[in-house]
């Protein structure tokens, strides 16, 4: 199988996950507090699936075999797509950290923790669909499909998360965070696009 199949449906997983938390991060009631727990739960999330398996396998395979194949790692698109990764990772570090002083009842953290996840959704998105409408087509005009057929083997070597773990992973996420927000007052919820996955 081609593998950017695979790795499609890993991007509607992930924008799943993006959809149950978005309204999570709506601006608290007056004297409400901001629940940590799902940001840590997304945080799992993106560190083990998101990042670990999915950012690892375009990192370490499809991205190598098509610099082999003649486009350059740093600069044009590959490069902006790595650097993408890295904000990525940087603004679910400063996320993890909010929500756990948000746990040690740091107040002030909320706004932190509010932003960044807002930051990383709309980087997300953004990046998701770059790569669906260019890098991957990039990727299968320069591969072609038996290649691409052949990255199984080495994507199981990076990491050798199976598609339905991901998705019983992005489940857990959206489980958590559709519990909160059904605990939010209703004039802070913003209601989120679709979590069906």
């Amino acid at each position: 199988m081609n593998q950017l199949r695979m790795l499609t449906s890993e991007h509607r997983l992930i924008e799943s996950v993006l959809d149950a938390i978005d309204p999570l991060t709506a601006d608290p009631a007056e004297g409400s507090r901001v629940s940590a727990l799902p940001f840590l739960e997304l945080e799992h999330f993106v560190c083990l699936f998101a990042d670990g398996a999915h950012h690892a396998k375009e990192e370490r395979v499809l991205f190598q075999e098509m610099a082999h194949r003649g486009l350059p790692l740093h600069g044009g698109p590959l490069g902006c797509m790595l650097g993408e990764h890295d904000v990525g990772r940087g603004l679910i570090k400063r996320m993890g950290l909010a929500a756990r002083a948000c746990l040690a009842e740091n107040r002030e953290a909320e706004t932190e923790l509010l932003e960044s996840t807002r930051s990383y959704s709309r980087l997300m998105r953004a990046h998701i669909q770059k790569e669906d409408q260019a890098l991957y087509p990039m990727a299968l005009m320069l591969l072609g499909d038996e290649v691409l057929a052949q990255l199984e083997e080495r994507f199981l070597a990076v990491d050798a998360t199976t598609l339905p773990a991901f998705e019983a992973a992005a489940r857990q996420v959206i489980a958590i965070a559709t519990q909160h927000l059904a605990a939010m007052p209703a004039s802070a919820v913003q209601r989120p696009r679709s979590q069906s996955i």
